[in-house]
């Protein structure tokens, strides 16, 4: 029996969901393993509800908890820190996914001014990327990630050098795997090694749509967010070495690994836009 069956609600994974770094795609690959059938969630699947700009202590989050206190869990997934381990019942492994800071930046603010629901929808499209920035209106886009894993509300401010120690030491002590956006296959070679998962395709989720125009930032701007995500770039390296040392014990087999996880998604995605993908669309057309 695979490991990711055996999980006890003492025992689930908690996937901290840092935004615009392919969490959406992972949770996805997730819902698969622990029990998603079409059109259905596994109940043993929870979805924390959390928006961008919301910290892990809202009411709201605390009845929903609650509402699962008794029910088996598997898998736990949200826009929420390091901070949501005091709030469950139970001893989680935790896993992540970090990105290139200056690329995530833009990634997020976009998806802000283009989602009414995100909570920092408001001020992105009254604001630009430079001017929010540099008067650090949105929390998300300074040092966003520092934040997550160190379990940091947004209202604290500028972050310092502690708070980056902070994060180094939550995600030595307390993190499976940290993954990275733009090493996706490795990162899934990884989960599967580490806790146990089954080969399962995957997709991108939630990206930006192919019509829509991309802005080009000024070199001021880019500087600017340089200057704001430098606690992300150094915890970005920090974690990347981890990530290289994790892959180096799990040495020679490893990179074969990879190559077959690739070679079977790429399979897996060819059937699934042929059979999947096409139908719904052409559906989806006849019904307009």
């Amino acid at each position: 029996m695979q490991l990711y069956q055996t999980h006890s609600p003492a025992n689930p994974v908690l996937f901290v969901h840092i935004p615009k770094t392919a969490g959406t795609a992972l949770f996805a690959l997730a819902a698969k393993i622990y029990g998603r059938i079409p059109g259905r969630i596994d109940p043993c699947i929870f979805h924390l509800p959390m928006n961008w700009h919301e910290f892990d202590d809202t009411e709201e989050l605390a009845q929903a908890i609650a509402k699962r206190r008794e029910r088996r869990i598997c898998f736990i997934s949200g826009h929420c820190t390091y901070a949501i381990r005091k709030h469950l019942p139970y001893s989680p492994r935790m896993i992540s996914m970090l990105r290139n800071p200056s690329s995530r930046v833009i990634s997020a603010y976009n998806n802000m001014r283009r989602d009414p629901n995100n909570g920092y929808h408001s001020t992105a499209i009254r604001m630009s990327l430079h001017e929010a920035l540099q008067e650090r209106a949105i929390p998300e886009l300074e040092n966003g990630q520092v934040r997550r894993i160190g379990g940091l509300p947004p209202h604290i401010g500028p972050l310092t050098q502690d708070h980056l120690e902070l994060a180094k030491h939550n995600l030595d002590k307390h993190f499976a795997v940290i993954g990275f956006t733009e090493r996706f296959d490795e990162t899934v070679e990884l989960l599967r090694n580490t806790l146990g998962w089954p080969r399962k395709g995957y997709m991108p989720w939630n990206v930006a749509p192919k019509t829509s125009v991309k802005p080009k930032y000024s070199a001021a701007t880019s500087q600017l967010i340089e200057a704001r995500n430098q606690l992300d770039k150094n915890f970005y390296e920090y974690a990347e070495q981890r990530f290289e040392h994790q892959i180096a014990r799990l040495q020679p087999d490893f990179h074969a690994g990879v190559e077959r996880t690739r070679k079977y998604n790429q399979n897996w995605y060819r059937h699934w836009h042929k059979w999947g993908i096409a139908p719904v669309r052409h559906i989806k057309r006849l019904i307009k």
